[in-house]
């Protein structure tokens, strides 16, 4: 004989799983109306203009670069020139200054050679070139100085004259960028149009999914033990007790 137990019958559990019925036809219109835009079409692009324009700012800069890139800048033209001549040593023979220079040494020179009735003769004009040297080599060293300075300036000069078309540029490019963000803020506010219908209905029926409701019920069998486990486990329980008697002093 068997002394496990039997069934005695079957549990209900029931467990809330669809929406409540209070919400149920409101769902349904939501859904149906999220049908219905999604059937009408979907989100249109935005139709109108999405990159700004050249700022005038900016036209009349590219056009003058432009215009500075091909022609030349006019205010330049001099300074130009001069670093041209000063590159090509133009000065190196032609300081004015050093022919008073070259006079003020010569005179006392001269006035020697004359009183010595030596005046044009092969020491004379010896003495000549030997006072004005350290004069010459100084006026050529300064002037090789000045060519050298003047072709380090060449890229300066040649970038100075896109300064103020550049700065211009700037300005343009300010000037688009507002333009840019007010084309920006129009097509956020044209896409926010276009999804404002469908994400209103979903968040709709987001919250109606949220309500509380329904419910599933399932079925479950309920065990109890047989009478011949409750005897044993009593016998066992009883054999315990009489275990602690001390017998011998009964």
């Amino acid at each position: 004989m068997s002394g496990g137990g039997g069934s005695s019958g079957t549990q209900t559990v029931t467990q809330n799983s669809n929406p409540w019925s209070g919400v149920q036809p409101f769902l349904k219109q939501g859904y149906k109306d999220l049908t219905a835009n999604y059937q009408g079409g979907m989100p249109q692009y935005y139709p109108g203009q999405t990159v700004a324009d050249f700022s005038p700012q900016q036209q009349q800069s590219i056009q003058g670069i432009t215009d500075l890139a091909t022609q030349g800048n006019p205010n330049f033209q001099a300074a130009n020139q001069q670093l041209l001549k000063t590159i090509n040593g133009d000065y190196l023979n032609s300081n004015p200054y050093f022919s008073q220079v070259a006079q003020n040494v010569r005179q006392p020179v001269d006035s020697a050679f004359a009183a010595g009735g030596r005046y044009d003769s092969g020491q004379h004009d010896a003495a000549v070139a030997q006072a004005l040297a350290p004069y010459a080599y100084q006026n050529y060293a300064a002037e090789r100085q000045n060519q050298l300075n003047a072709i380090n300036q060449v890229p300066t000069i040649d970038q100075a004259q896109y300064y103020g078309q550049q700065q211009l540029g700037n300005v343009g490019a300010a000037v688009q960028q507002q333009g840019q963000n007010t084309i920006n803020a129009d097509i956020q506010k044209y896409n926010y149009n276009q999804n404002e219908p469908n994400a209103w209905i979903n968040q709709y029926l987001a919250t109606l999914n949220g309500a509380p409701g329904g419910s599933t019920t399932t079925q479950t069998p309920i065990y109890q033990p047989s009478p011949w486990s409750q005897i044993g486990g009593g016998a066992l329980t009883a054999a315990g007790l009489l275990s602690g008697i001390d017998w011998s002093k009964l």
